[in-house]
């Protein structure tokens, strides 16, 4: 698995929101290498950030009747 799609997964599985330096020990990555993927992620949609943490995005698949 790719860095991004691991960042991607970790950051998912923590709705709660996470920064950074959270994500460091855990995948095992330099802060700015995760800082260059997260920023990737930000501009494809794929997560968001408030402040210092970085949040999921889930997509609504609502179909209209």
């Amino acid at each position: 698995m790719n860095l991004k799609l691991r960042v991607l997964d970790f950051i998912s599985r923590h709705v709660e929101g996470v920064r950074i330096s959270d994500m460091e020990k855990p995948l095992n990555e330099k802060r700015m290498n995760l800082g260059y993927v997260t920023k990737s992620l930000l501009e494809e949609g794929k997560i968001h950030k408030i402040n210092d943490f970085y949040y999921p995005v889930y997509e609504d698949n609502f179909n209209e009747f």
